[in-house]
Order: structure tokens, then C-alpha cells, then sequence
């Protein structure tokens, strides 16, 4: 009978073993020294074995534990507190989903699971630092569809590199005279064989843990003329390109809660040419003979205003423009695509206000109207206001007022999101569904347009019969829609690049990996 009662509590002790609730004792700023000599402030919470700071000086929470066999951890019961405006300036951004990555990992002869936790998440226009959760334990982890093995080698130890960099996400062309213009050689080898490599132009994630391709990826490309090899004057490519502005979407988006990302350490982002040797990446064409199960009439489309010309305190991430206290009412003007009449549109508007406690603000766009929240009484405080506008224009005037000219208070940003029809107009556009996808869909389209399916940045296909699968885990599905005369030829030259090899380096820790990716794209 006792084996029996001490086989039970074994038992209920491994079942209960498998949850466990972890506390984040905030303790706020604490200042650290760089390897520069230099300092600079973190937020930190005391747990000494759980805390750890990444290579961007933030804070994340990780777990390790040594184990042959491979789970997953889930997270439950978080709860968390709405962070100060000071804080938030430590904080690049704020994630409307709990980030958190895991891995299985071999270290010499032991396999160690690891789960780190991004402490930080907005919900309902508040910004919030995760205080307690739990953590348990379920079935065998399986990796991203498109996660891969690090490389010893980089693509640019050899060969001809070429560095151009473009400011907005859209369809490029190259041709013989940009080329030329240059430096870039024309001749020399076969086009068939030029090639354009590239990860897109979002900011990297400040967990070392995310996803990232391990290093530059070939892009696949359309070459008109490249049947003769030569590069001949009326020859062209077209790319497309990731610019560094860009939407942030997450599993289970929703339009209501669709935003965007501005990159803070850059305007542009890079794309390198290269040539010789086997042949190049190129578009394909999708067929699908599969009926689909889900047929879309409309997308999901998002436009903002953000103008990132001032930095209030000379320090942290919070930019901000158009400044109110000598001009209380201003408007701003956003250009929609074709929105659909009828269907609710949902705007979202921050001010960022310095000792601003009695100013008060109105908002007001299409048939809706709002009142900002007063601001703190602390130094720096933002608020925000989310209005649902029951149709809008394709030019939707958003219109600000204040009643105090005597206090400091800057806009930060404007967006709108809604449904837009899938007519082309006089501009390449991309769209997106953020309903549930079934297996096999499909989406009707208005007008002559050349369309391409840019789920896979890297891997572009041509749709020609508007159908379209599910995207592997780790991608979300995004299509552009161009013609030629509408393809963007703004693009940049920035240097040859002289030959590399980061990969090569050996000894290097996570985050000096990390940071190899980081230098070479």
C-alpha cells in the first residue's frame, strides 16, 4: 500500500513538474558598460539565473534545460502591467503577440532546450512588461518550414558583388543604362547567369533566438532578353524588393489590430548584383489544378503616416514630427486604394506630448470623431485613439485639434486599415487576406496587371490563374500586383563590395553569430 501511495505522489509530482510559474521582478533601469567604455541604461528584473541581455541591450527571459528528447513549452496565465513612458523608450518595439522562440540544440555531447521570452507586448494601444506566467510542457517541437542550417560560408568570399539599395517595397527595374551609369559591367558574361541576392529590408529582430536566413539569399528574378546571353540595350530585369518600412503581421492578425514597423537605423534597404558561374534564380509560374475552398473579392490594405524627424529627449527610440504648440490644428491627408463602401475601417492616431498635462486633443476623419486621453503629469507621456469609420474615402483627410499652444506635443503617427477592392488603378499595389485561408483559395481581380506571389520574398512566383496554397508555416501570404509602366525605378547605387567571409570566423557565440548575419546584410 505505501509503494502504491508513493508510486501516486511520483506520479502527481511529474505531472505538476511538467507546469511551472515564473515571477519577473521589475526593478526598472539599471546602467550598464558597453565594450566601448561607454554606458547606457536597461530595464532589468531580479532573477539573476533567467535574465539575460541581448546583443541590442534588451532584456529577455530564458529558460535552459539539458534533455535528449525534444517538446514544447506553453505559455499560460500571463500576467503583466502597463510600462511607464520613460521605459518604453528603452524598448525598440512592442509586439502585439506574446514573442517567445525555443530550441533543441546539441552542445558537444548534451542536448539542451532553451525557451526565451520577449517580456514586452501591446494590446488596446497600451504598452505593457510581462510580470508572471507558466510555463508546460506538451508534445514534440517542429521547426519552421523554412528554418536552416547555419553555413560556414558566405556568397560573398568570391565573385563580383555590386550594392544597391532602394527606399520602398515594390517591382525594380535594372536596365543596360543604370547598369553603365554604375560601373556595373554589361559584358563580359552571360546574363542568363546574373543574379540578385537579398533578405528584404525589414530591421532584425532583437531576439537572437528569431528566425533570420543564415546569409544572403538569391532572389529569384524575371530577365527579359536573356535567351541570347548578351545584355543587349532593350534587355531589362525585374525584382522585387523589400523596402525597410513595413508591415507587422503575426499569426490570427486582424485587420482591427494590423500595424506597421518603421526601421530605426536606416532608410534603405540593400540588394547586391552579382554574376558568372551557373545560372541564375528565376520567377516561375503557378498552376494550380486543385478547386479552391476559399474565394477572396476584396483585400486587406493598410496605410500610415509616420515621419520620424525628431527625437524629443536626444535619446531612445521615440521619434516623432509635425510639432502643435505654434500650430494647433493641422490635417493629414492618406491616399487609399479603392476602399470598399460599407466596410468598417479602423484608424488609429498617437500624439506624444512633453509636460503637456493641459492640452487637450480632438480627432476626427470620415463620420467618426474622438477625444484624445489627458496626458500624464509626467515629463513625457504619449496617448492614442482608435476610431471606426464606417466607410472612407480613397483621400481620407484625418483632422487634429488642440486647445494649448503654450505646451509641447508632436504627432507620432496615423494609420488606417480596411477593405480595398482588387481593381488595378494607375500604381503596382501589394495585398493581403488575413482571413482564414483554406488549403486552395482564389481571389477575383479587376484590370490588366501582372501578378506576382511575394509570400517567400526570396522566391517570387508569377500567379496567372489567381489561385494560390496556404503558405508554409513562417510565411504570411502577400502578393503585389505591377505593370511595366508603373515599376519602380528608383533605385540606388551604393559600392562594389570587396570579398568576404564572416562565417568563417570560429569561436564565436550566439550573439557574435547574430552579428555576423547583421554585418553581412
Amino acid at each position: 500500500m505505501r509503494k502504491i501511495i508513493l508510486l501516486l505522489l511520483i506520479f502527481s509530482w511529474a505531472i505538476f513538474s511538467r507546469a511551472q510559474t515564473f515571477h519577473l521582478n521589475w526593478k526598472g533601469k539599471k546602467e550598464i558598460e558597453l565594450t566601448n567604455a561607454t554606458k547606457t541604461s536597461v530595464l532589468f528584473f531580479e532573477d539573476e539565473k533567467h535574465y539575460k541581455l541581448s546583443g541590442n541591450n534588451l532584456p529577455y527571459f530564458i529558460l535552459e534545460e539539458e534533455n535528449p528528447s525534444q517538446f514544447r513549452y506553453t505559455i499560460s496565465d500571463i500576467r503583466k502591467k502597463e510600462i511607464s513612458f520613460d521605459e518604453q523608450q528603452l524598448v525598440p518595439h512592442f509586439p502585439t503577440y506574446i514573442d517567445y522562440v525555443q530550441n533543441h540544440i546539441q552542445k558537444d555531447q548534451t542536448f539542451i532546450h532553451t525557451f526565451q521570452l520577449y517580456p514586452f507586448i501591446q494590446e488596446n494601444n497600451k504598452y505593457y512588461k510581462i510580470e508572471s506566467f507558466t510555463l508546460s510542457k506538451s508534445s514534440v517541437i517542429q521547426p519552421k518550414a523554412h528554418r536552416k542550417t547555419a553555413t560556414n560560408t558566405s556568397v560573398l568570399q568570391s565573385g563580383d558583388w555590386y550594392k544597391i539599395k532602394v527606399s520602398k517595397t515594390g517591382v525594380y527595374k535594372l536596365t543596360t543604362d543604370f547598369f553603365k551609369a554604375s560601373g556595373i559591367p554589361t559584358s563580359g558574361y552571360d546574363l542568363r547567369t546574373l543574379k540578385i541576392y537579398g533578405n528584404g529590408g525589414a530591421q532584425l529582430p532583437a531576439n537572437t533566438g528569431t528566425f533570420i536566413y543564415d546569409d544572403l539569399q538569391e532572389n529569384a528574378i524575371r530577365v527579359i532578353g536573356e535567351e541570347d546571353g548578351n545584355f543587349d540595350s532593350n534587355d531589362y530585369i525585374l525584382f522585387y524588393a523589400q523596402g525597410p518600412n513595413n508591415l507587422h503581421r503575426s499569426e490570427n492578425q486582424t485587420l482591427e489590430n494590423l500595424s506597421h514597423r518603421l526601421h530605426l537605423f536606416d532608410e534603405y534597404a540593400y540588394y547586391y548584383i552579382t554574376f558568372g558561374g551557373k545560372n541564375g534564380k528565376r520567377i516561375s509560374t503557378s498552376t494550380i489544378d486543385e478547386t479552391p475552398t476559399k474565394t477572396f473579392t476584396s483585400f486587406d490594405d493598410y496605410r500610415f503616416f509616420e515621419r520620424d524627424s525628431l527625437n524629443i529627449n536626444q535619446m531612445g527610440k521615440q521619434w516623432v514630427s509635425h510639432p502643435f504648440r505654434q500650430n494647433p490644428n493641422q490635417t493629414f491627408i492618406l491616399q487609399l486604394h479603392q476602399p470598399i463602401g460599407g466596410e468598417t475601417a479602423h484608424l488609429k492616431a498617437s500624439l506624444v506630448g512633453k509636460n503637456a498635462k493641459n492640452s487637450k486633443f480632438t480627432i476626427s476623419a470620415a463620420d467618426a470623431t474622438g477625444n484624445f486621453s489627458t496626458f500624464s503629469t509626467t515629463e513625457f507621456s504619449r496617448n492614442e485613439v482608435s476610431l471606426k469609420l464606417n466607410s472612407v474615402p480613397s483621400s481620407l483627410a484625418v483632422n487634429i485639434i488642440g486647445n494649448n499652444t503654450n505646451e509641447e506635443v508632436f504627432l507620432d503617427k496615423i494609420s488606417v486599415a480596411y477593405k480595398a477592392a482588387l481593381t488595378y488603378g494607375n500604381e503596382q499595389f501589394s495585398f493581403r487576406f488575413l482571413d482564414q485561408l483554406g488549403e486552395v483559395n482564389s481571389f477575383s481581380f479587376s484590370g490588366e496587371a501582372t501578378i506576382w506571389n511575394v509570400s517567400d520574398l526570396t522566391n517570387a512566383i508569377e500567379v496567372t490563374d489567381r489561385k494560390f496554397r496556404k503558405p508554409t508555416e513562417g510565411f504570411h501570404n502577400e502578393f503585389i500586383a505591377f505593370r511595366n509602366e508603373h515599376v519602380f525605378t528608383d533605385i540606388k547605387f551604393v559600392e562594389k563590395v570587396a570579398n568576404q567571409n564572416l562565417h568563417a570566423i570560429s569561436g564565436v557565440s550566439a550573439v557574435s553569430s547574430h552579428l555576423i548575419k547583421i554585418l553581412q546584410v
